[in-house]
């Protein structure tokens, strides 16, 4: 599967982040048909962004099962016409100052493999073990908050081999966060950067 990056011309994010720590997460919610919601704000917060903001995503594909389809932008979300069958993908890259900035969503569990440059999978679900790739490779330490069903936020790192452990006994929509910071220079769409800013999301409902 190919990832899906959406070119954006160089944007102010007015103020919504400083670092990778302070990053608003963009976020996917699968509605009862299958049909998916992209949030940009703070789950643990409840905060959804309005559609000024949302804007910057509006372009930016959905990908299931290696179809692609395009989104409409509502007050504060951006709806999807997926289905039930499959996990569901976006990606996104945002110049803002000097650094340029990975924005990645997945929403569902029922896949292991990962198409996606920074993502966050199921190892053993059974045990809440999940595990993240930067580029097909095991991030060691990286820094993880879960959005549990309370909206309580649970600060963890990954392990030697790149998993985490999630106490998931509670039933109700989770979202992983994920944020890593690369001190890489490069250009994008012309324009120069002096780090890249990774922030990946999982999301998914245990019944």
């Amino acid at each position: 599967m190919k990832n899906v990056f959406t070119k954006l011309t160089a944007i102010t994010l007015l103020g919504l982040f400083a670092s990778a720590a302070q990053a608003h997460m963009l976020w996917l919610e699968r509605a009862e048909n299958g049909n998916t919601f992209a949030y940009f704000g703070e789950a643990n917060e409840g905060l959804k962004e309005n559609a000024e903001k949302l804007g910057m995503f509006k372009d930016s594909s959905l990908v299931q099962v290696e179809k692609m389809m395009a989104g409409t932008l509502g007050e504060d979300h951006i709806l999807y016409p997926s289905t039930k069958d499959g996990d569901v993908r976006t990606s996104t890259s945002v110049l803002h100052k000097d650094m340029l900035v990975n924005f990645r969503a997945r929403n569902g569990i029922t896949e292991t493999k990962t198409s996606l440059d920074y993502e966050m999978t199921p190892v053993d679900i059974s045990k809440g073990q999940f595990k993240l790739l930067l580029n097909g490779e095991k991030a060691v330490e990286h820094s993880i908050s879960v959005v549990t069903p309370e909206l309580k936020e649970i600060e963890l790192k990954t392990d030697n081999e790149g998993i985490v452990t999630l106490d998931l006994t509670q039933q109700g929509n989770y979202v992983i966060e994920a944020s890593y910071t690369e001190e890489k220079a490069g250009k994008y769409l012309g324009k120069d950067y002096a780090k890249v800013i990774y922030v990946s999301t999982l999301s998914f409902s245990k019944k």
